[in-house]
Formats: structure tokens, sequence, C-alpha cells
């Protein structure tokens, strides 16, 4: 259902505007939630659907996408990659009367048909997307200057010993502190908070707290990979035992080219995978804090051509972790 406005909006049953372009989706709709009582319409490139008074609370979805069913003069004029833009348009706040015409729409989203949040399993939540641009090109420009190579991990807030899994508070060359950049800090604590939002909101999660405690990272790995040579499965357990045992999640931004992620699913015999783009924030702590997970391949030249650039990115993957490494 859109139902993502204030009351006095849907209330008035505004209608929602959807645009339609690229390949041609499946579109599933009706007074239940229910696949086998849906009636179901081809929605195709250029397309505009409306819906609102008596149908504005309808449950709807997109069941399946046509590839390489868009037009080809849109593919060839507007570089279009395989798959769907979807722009629906919304009056977030209604401020009008009976007699009083309402205001214009206040609110887009663009959306590729990929959920922006994600509950993966218990504990574990993507953000698609989630960083923004300009956040993206600061965060390459900053891991540059901090001397990012390909291959090599660079520790941020602790000194690290990627050979013995030992951390300290100083480098023993120069007895500095690396620290972490408060922008960095800052999109942590905007992507935990977002979560709680998505969890309280959208799962009707009673403690988003419990499902997804609270962090303050105080240790932050870089790394830049070109190829995986190797599908190696590991946890994420460089903290102390305190910091483990709270279950304190970690956070993880993925920028660059897209990557191949392996975790476990619901069961935890069975392993499932996403694909995590430029901008993706992956977060997992409570119950999903131990999970055994692995970046399995990097796809080349995926990464968006504004971020080739204004960075002058070569290919690869470049990936932020964040933990907290003590806990009082």
């Amino acid at each position: 259902q859109d139902n993502n406005e204030q009351r006095s909006s849907l209330a008035r049953g505004l209608p929602v505007v959807s645009f339609s372009l690229g390949d041609t989706a499946e579109f599933l709709y009706g007074d239940v939630r229910d696949d086998d009582k849906a009636s179901k319409i081809k929605l195709e490139s250029g397309d505009v659907l409306i819906f609102g008074g008596q149908s504005r609370h309808i449950f709807h979805g997109v069941s399946s996408i046509a590839p390489k069913s868009a037009p080809l003069w849109v593919t060839d004029k507007a570089n279009l990659r395989p798959g769907r833009l979807n722009l629906t348009f919304r009056q977030y706040n209604y401020k009008g009367s009976v007699n009083v015409t309402p205001a214009p729409f206040d609110t887009c989203v663009c959306d590729n048909n990929t959920a922006p949040l994600q509950h993966l399993r218990p504990g574990m939540v993507l953000l698609k997307k989630f960083l923004k641009a300009n956040d993206q090109v600061e965060i390459f420009k900053l891991c540059h200057n901090l001397g990012v190579n390909a291959r090599e991990c660079l520790c941020l807030g602790k000194k690290c010993n990627q050979y013995s899994n030992s951390y300290g508070d100083m480098r023993p060359f120069d007895g500095a502190q690396p620290d972490i950049p408060e922008i960095f800090k800052k999109l942590v604590e905007d992507a935990i908070e977002a979560s709680h939002e998505f969890l309280e909101q959208r799962r009707g999660t009673s403690n988003a707290l419990v499902e997804l405690p609270p962090m303050s990272p105080d240790m932050c790995t870089v790394r830049f990979d070109t190829i995986i040579p190797t599908i190696v499965l590991r946890q994420d357990t460089d903290v102390t035992e305190t910091s483990l045992a709270r279950e304190l999640p970690v956070v993880s931004f993925w920028l660059g080219d897209s990557a191949e992620f392996l975790y476990p699913g619901i069961r935890d015999d069975v392993a499932s995978k996403i694909d995590l783009e430029s901008g993706d924030v992956l977060i997992f702590g409570s119950q999903s804090r131990r999970i055994s997970h692995a970046v399995s391949s990097i796809k080349p030249r995926t990464a968006p051509m504004w971020l080739v650039d204004k960075t002058d990115l070569q290919a690869g993957l470049l990936n932020l972790t964040f933990r907290q490494y003590y806990h009082v």
C-alpha cells in the first residue's frame, strides 16, 4: 500500500501518480493482499498510472519485469541498462479544506524496483543507495588522500596488523592515532537511525534498539579490491569480548563496482546472496552479529559513470567497515 504520507493527505484520498519507463512490468492490484485474487496489467515504457479516492489504499506490486522489452529508441538515446525506472509522485502534506484546491505534489520517489530498505534476516538490514552522490565522492577522495591502495587494508581509529589480527591505539612508526573522519561517523549514525525508523514503522518491530543496538564507531577498516581471488567466509569478531557480547552492529559502506555478497538466509544452513551496489549500506548486529559472510565476486565496470568521472576511479570496489571496538 502507498501510505507514506501524513494522515490528512491519506484521509482525503489524494491520488498517487506513477510513471513507468524502460522495460515492461507486470503490475498486480486488488483489495486484498492475495496474488490469486489480484488483477494484473502490463505497464510499458511511457505509461502513467493514477490511483486515488476509493482506490487510494489498494494493495499492489510489481510481480515481474520483462527483460530487454524497453523501446530501442529509449535504450539508444538514454544509454539505458536493462531494467525499469519508476517515479511515484504523492502529496505528503495536506493543508487544504473541502473548498480549497490542494497544493501540488511535494514528494517524488524515483525507484528502480529495488526496495530502498530491506530486512534480510533478524538483525540484518540493507539500505540501498543510502549514500548520496556527493558523499560517495567525498569518501573516495578522503580514502585516496589517506593512501588506500589495491588489496591493502587501512585501519582508522585503531592501528591494526592484518596478519596477526591485533589492534592498538597508536601506530608504531610515528606514534599517531589514525582518526575516523567525522563525516564517516555522521553517515554511520544516520544509517543506524534510518534502520531503526524502518524496523519500527515498516516491520512493526516493538524495540528496534534490541534488534540493532546503537553503536558509536571507534574503528574502521578500509579496503579496495579489484578481484576476489578466493572466496573466504569470515566472521566480524575483531572487537573486544564486551563489544561482541553486546552484539553491537557492524556497518559497512560499499562504493564503486557492484559485488555479490554471500550470507546465511533465514535458515542458517542455506546461503543467500545479494548484489551490493555503489552507495549501499549493510548493517548486521544482534542475532546476525556473528554470521559468516563473504564477497564472492566483483562485477567489473559497474560503478556509476558520474563516480568514475568525478574521482578518476579505476575498476574496483571500495569497502569501509565500521565497528565499535570497545564497549564500556
